[in-house]
Protein backbone atom coordinates (compact mmCIF):
# COMPACT_ATOMS: atom_id res chain seq x y z
CA UNK A 1 0.00 0.00 0.00
CA UNK A 2 1.20 3.28 -0.80
CA UNK A 3 1.68 5.32 2.52
CA UNK A 4 1.26 9.23 1.40
CA UNK A 5 1.18 10.20 5.04
CA UNK A 6 5.02 11.23 5.00
CA UNK A 7 5.48 12.81 1.45
CA UNK A 8 5.31 16.42 1.49
CA UNK A 9 3.24 18.74 -0.16
CA UNK A 10 3.73 22.30 -1.58
CA UNK A 11 0.62 24.04 -2.39
CA UNK A 12 2.31 26.56 -4.63
CA UNK A 13 3.33 23.55 -6.94
CA UNK A 14 0.15 22.20 -6.38
CA UNK A 15 -1.79 25.29 -7.92
CA UNK A 16 0.71 25.75 -10.49
CA UNK A 17 0.38 21.99 -11.63
CA UNK A 18 -3.02 21.58 -11.49
CA UNK A 19 -3.64 24.40 -13.64
CA UNK A 20 -1.08 22.84 -16.12
CA UNK A 21 -2.81 19.95 -16.19
CA UNK A 22 -6.20 21.61 -16.56
CA UNK A 23 -4.99 23.28 -20.01
CA UNK A 24 -4.21 19.67 -21.25
CA UNK A 25 -7.19 17.52 -20.06
CA UNK A 26 -9.81 20.15 -19.12
CA UNK A 27 -11.52 20.50 -15.93
CA UNK A 28 -13.90 17.56 -15.65
CA UNK A 29 -11.38 15.11 -17.24
CA UNK A 30 -8.51 16.09 -14.18
CA UNK A 31 -11.20 16.17 -11.60
CA UNK A 32 -11.99 12.19 -12.73
CA UNK A 33 -8.43 11.31 -12.51
CA UNK A 34 -7.77 12.63 -9.16
CA UNK A 35 -10.70 10.88 -8.20
CA UNK A 36 -9.30 7.66 -9.12
CA UNK A 37 -6.30 8.39 -7.66
CA UNK A 38 -7.28 9.08 -4.37
CA UNK A 39 -9.52 6.08 -4.64
CA UNK A 40 -7.17 3.70 -5.17
CA UNK A 41 -4.89 5.41 -2.65
CA UNK A 42 -7.74 3.83 -0.36
CA UNK A 43 -9.53 7.42 0.06
CA UNK A 44 -12.48 8.13 1.95
CA UNK A 45 -15.39 8.54 -0.99
CA UNK A 46 -17.32 10.89 0.85
CA UNK A 47 -14.20 12.92 1.86
CA UNK A 48 -12.40 13.28 -1.58
CA UNK A 49 -15.16 13.96 -3.35
CA UNK A 50 -15.99 17.29 -0.68
CA UNK A 51 -12.12 18.00 -1.73
CA UNK A 52 -12.89 17.97 -5.31
CA UNK A 53 -16.06 19.97 -4.85
CA UNK A 54 -17.91 16.53 -6.62
CA UNK A 55 -20.83 15.37 -5.32
CA UNK A 56 -20.86 11.79 -4.32
CA UNK A 57 -23.23 10.25 -6.01
CA UNK A 58 -21.06 11.59 -9.26
CA UNK A 59 -18.27 10.49 -7.80
CA UNK A 60 -19.57 6.73 -7.21
CA UNK A 61 -21.05 7.25 -10.97
CA UNK A 62 -17.59 8.14 -12.55
CA UNK A 63 -15.71 5.46 -10.32
CA UNK A 64 -18.02 3.06 -11.72
CA UNK A 65 -17.66 3.78 -15.27
CA UNK A 66 -14.19 3.94 -15.25
CA UNK A 67 -14.26 0.47 -14.12
CA UNK A 68 -16.45 -0.76 -16.40
CA UNK A 69 -15.21 1.77 -19.51
CA UNK A 70 -11.69 1.51 -18.84
CA UNK A 71 -9.13 4.88 -19.99
CA UNK A 72 -11.63 6.18 -22.34
CA UNK A 73 -14.64 7.11 -19.04
CA UNK A 74 -12.15 9.73 -18.09
CA UNK A 75 -12.98 11.53 -21.43
CA UNK A 76 -16.27 14.05 -21.95
CA UNK A 77 -18.55 11.12 -23.85
CA UNK A 78 -19.48 14.56 -26.01
CA UNK A 79 -16.62 13.86 -28.16
CA UNK A 80 -16.76 12.85 -31.50
CA UNK A 81 -13.14 10.70 -31.15
CA UNK A 82 -10.76 10.16 -28.51
CA UNK A 83 -7.81 12.09 -27.48
CA UNK A 84 -6.89 9.03 -25.08
CA UNK A 85 -7.08 6.03 -27.17
CA UNK A 86 -4.99 5.20 -30.15
CA UNK A 87 -7.53 6.09 -33.15
CA UNK A 88 -9.24 3.11 -34.68
CA UNK A 89 -7.20 1.34 -37.48
CA UNK A 90 -9.08 1.17 -40.76
CA UNK A 91 -10.25 -2.20 -41.98
CA UNK A 92 -8.93 -3.44 -44.92
CA UNK A 93 -10.76 -2.83 -48.00
CA UNK A 94 -10.70 -5.74 -50.07
CA UNK A 95 -13.08 -5.37 -53.75
CA UNK A 96 -12.94 -8.15 -56.38
CA UNK A 97 -12.86 -6.88 -60.07
CA UNK A 98 -12.93 -8.40 -63.15
CA UNK A 99 -10.63 -7.78 -66.15
CA UNK A 100 -10.74 -9.65 -69.52
CA UNK A 101 -7.99 -12.60 -68.62
CA UNK A 102 -8.03 -12.10 -64.43
CA UNK A 103 -10.39 -11.52 -61.99
CA UNK A 104 -8.49 -9.30 -58.89
CA UNK A 105 -8.57 -8.74 -55.61
CA UNK A 106 -7.40 -5.90 -54.22
CA UNK A 107 -6.31 -5.94 -50.73
CA UNK A 108 -6.23 -2.13 -49.72
CA UNK A 109 -2.51 -1.23 -50.07
CA UNK A 110 -1.42 -4.03 -50.71
CA UNK A 111 -0.15 -5.71 -54.21
CA UNK A 112 -3.61 -7.11 -55.73
CA UNK A 113 -4.26 -11.32 -55.86
CA UNK A 114 -4.24 -11.89 -60.41
CA UNK A 115 -6.13 -14.90 -60.68
CA UNK A 116 -6.16 -15.99 -64.67
CA UNK A 117 -10.00 -16.54 -65.34
CA UNK A 118 -9.34 -20.06 -66.65
CA UNK A 119 -8.49 -21.09 -62.92
CA UNK A 120 -11.78 -21.52 -62.14
CA UNK A 121 -11.54 -23.88 -58.88
CA UNK A 122 -8.74 -21.54 -57.42
CA UNK A 123 -10.83 -18.52 -58.07
CA UNK A 124 -13.60 -20.07 -56.71
CA UNK A 125 -11.65 -20.81 -53.49
CA UNK A 126 -10.19 -17.46 -53.30
CA UNK A 127 -13.56 -15.83 -53.25
CA UNK A 128 -16.17 -18.47 -51.37
CA UNK A 129 -13.01 -17.83 -48.40
CA UNK A 130 -13.31 -13.98 -48.18
CA UNK A 131 -17.21 -15.09 -47.99
CA UNK A 132 -16.20 -16.85 -45.04
CA UNK A 133 -14.06 -14.84 -43.37
CA UNK A 134 -16.75 -11.63 -43.92
CA UNK A 135 -14.29 -9.87 -46.44
CA UNK A 136 -16.58 -9.38 -49.02
CA UNK A 137 -20.50 -9.73 -49.40
CA UNK A 138 -22.11 -12.77 -50.89
CA UNK A 139 -24.08 -10.58 -53.37
CA UNK A 140 -20.25 -9.37 -54.84
CA UNK A 141 -19.24 -12.90 -54.92
CA UNK A 142 -22.08 -13.63 -56.49
CA UNK A 143 -21.38 -11.30 -59.00
CA UNK A 144 -18.12 -12.98 -59.53
CA UNK A 145 -19.24 -15.92 -59.75
CA UNK A 146 -22.06 -15.64 -61.95
CA UNK A 147 -23.77 -18.06 -59.24
CA UNK A 148 -27.19 -16.98 -57.06
CA UNK A 149 -26.50 -15.28 -53.79
CA UNK A 150 -28.04 -18.83 -52.16
CA UNK A 151 -25.92 -21.29 -53.92
CA UNK A 152 -23.05 -18.89 -52.75
CA UNK A 153 -23.78 -19.82 -49.36
CA UNK A 154 -24.36 -23.00 -50.20
CA UNK A 155 -21.03 -22.89 -51.32
CA UNK A 156 -19.16 -21.44 -49.05
CA UNK A 157 -20.59 -23.39 -46.20
CA UNK A 158 -19.49 -26.82 -47.74
CA UNK A 159 -16.09 -25.05 -48.03
CA UNK A 160 -16.04 -24.17 -44.68
CA UNK A 161 -16.63 -27.77 -43.56
CA UNK A 162 -14.83 -29.46 -45.51
CA UNK A 163 -11.65 -29.19 -48.38
CA UNK A 164 -11.86 -27.92 -51.55
CA UNK A 165 -11.54 -31.40 -52.92
CA UNK A 166 -15.44 -32.42 -51.87
CA UNK A 167 -16.88 -28.97 -51.32
CA UNK A 168 -16.05 -27.42 -54.91
CA UNK A 169 -14.52 -30.41 -57.00
CA UNK A 170 -15.93 -33.47 -56.56
CA UNK A 171 -19.39 -32.48 -57.77
CA UNK A 172 -18.35 -31.08 -60.81
CA UNK A 173 -16.62 -34.35 -61.98
CA UNK A 174 -19.53 -36.20 -63.58
CA UNK A 175 -19.55 -33.09 -65.97
CA UNK A 176 -16.01 -33.26 -66.92
CA UNK A 177 -15.94 -37.10 -67.61
CA UNK A 178 -16.68 -37.74 -71.72
CA UNK A 179 -18.02 -40.62 -70.93
CA UNK A 180 -21.63 -40.25 -72.28
CA UNK A 181 -19.79 -39.90 -75.97
CA UNK A 182 -18.41 -43.24 -76.56
CA UNK A 183 -17.19 -43.95 -80.17
CA UNK A 184 -20.46 -45.65 -80.53
CA UNK A 185 -22.43 -42.48 -79.40
CA UNK A 186 -20.06 -40.30 -81.77
CA UNK A 187 -20.86 -42.48 -84.84
CA UNK A 188 -24.57 -42.08 -84.29
CA UNK A 189 -23.84 -37.84 -83.54
CA UNK A 190 -22.47 -37.56 -87.15
CA UNK A 191 -25.11 -40.08 -88.64
CA UNK A 192 -28.02 -37.98 -87.24
CA UNK A 193 -25.92 -34.13 -88.05
CA UNK A 194 -25.74 -35.53 -91.70
CA UNK A 195 -29.31 -36.63 -91.96
CA UNK A 196 -30.87 -33.64 -90.52
CA UNK A 197 -28.40 -31.75 -92.76
CA UNK A 198 -29.55 -33.05 -95.74
CA UNK A 199 -33.55 -33.74 -95.33
CA UNK A 200 -33.46 -29.99 -93.61
CA UNK A 201 -34.20 -30.18 -90.29
CA UNK A 202 -32.93 -28.94 -87.61
CA UNK A 203 -28.93 -29.17 -86.74
CA UNK A 204 -29.23 -27.71 -83.29
CA UNK A 205 -27.38 -29.31 -80.28
CA UNK A 206 -31.24 -29.16 -78.93
CA UNK A 207 -32.82 -31.04 -81.45
CA UNK A 208 -29.57 -33.72 -81.50
CA UNK A 209 -29.62 -34.27 -77.94
CA UNK A 210 -33.35 -35.17 -77.78
CA UNK A 211 -32.76 -37.95 -80.38
CA UNK A 212 -29.58 -39.52 -78.91
CA UNK A 213 -30.56 -39.14 -75.27
CA UNK A 214 -27.57 -37.02 -74.71
CA UNK A 215 -27.36 -33.32 -72.42
CA UNK A 216 -26.90 -30.36 -74.97
CA UNK A 217 -23.68 -29.12 -73.91
CA UNK A 218 -22.06 -32.18 -74.73
CA UNK A 219 -23.62 -32.13 -78.17
CA UNK A 220 -22.48 -28.73 -78.49
CA UNK A 221 -18.89 -29.61 -77.33
CA UNK A 222 -18.48 -32.56 -79.85
CA UNK A 223 -19.97 -30.74 -82.66
CA UNK A 224 -17.07 -27.73 -82.30
CA UNK A 225 -14.39 -30.46 -82.59
CA UNK A 226 -15.87 -32.55 -85.47
CA UNK A 227 -16.16 -29.37 -87.53
CA UNK A 228 -19.85 -29.55 -87.89
CA UNK A 229 -20.79 -25.47 -88.52
CA UNK A 230 -18.70 -25.55 -91.63
CA UNK A 231 -19.71 -28.93 -92.79
CA UNK A 232 -23.45 -27.46 -92.52
CA UNK A 233 -22.00 -24.65 -95.07
CA UNK A 234 -21.02 -26.58 -97.39
CA UNK A 235 -23.88 -29.70 -97.65
CA UNK A 236 -26.02 -27.56 -99.74
CA UNK A 237 -23.39 -27.26 -102.14
CA UNK A 238 -22.50 -30.76 -101.82
CA UNK A 239 -26.10 -31.88 -102.51
CA UNK A 240 -27.22 -29.67 -105.54
CA UNK A 241 -24.13 -31.40 -106.93
CA UNK A 242 -25.30 -35.06 -106.29
CA UNK A 243 -28.30 -34.26 -107.62
CA UNK A 244 -26.89 -32.61 -110.58
CA UNK A 245 -24.57 -35.68 -110.98
CA UNK A 246 -27.89 -38.24 -110.30
CA UNK A 247 -29.61 -37.05 -113.29
CA UNK A 248 -26.44 -37.65 -115.57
Amino acid sequence: MIDCQNLTFSPELADARMAKAEGIFGRAVLRRILCFALFLLGGNRRAFAQMLGISFESVKTSLRVLHRDGLAAFEDRRRAASTFLPPPTAGTKITVCQETDYVVIELGQNEPVKIPRHNTVQIRTFVLSLVNAGLISTKSASNTLHLSSAYIRDLAKELDQEDVGTALLDKRRGQIQQYRMTPETTALLIQQFAAHAVTGKSTSSIALADELHVPDRTIRVHARKLGFSTIVNSLPELVSTLKKKSKQ
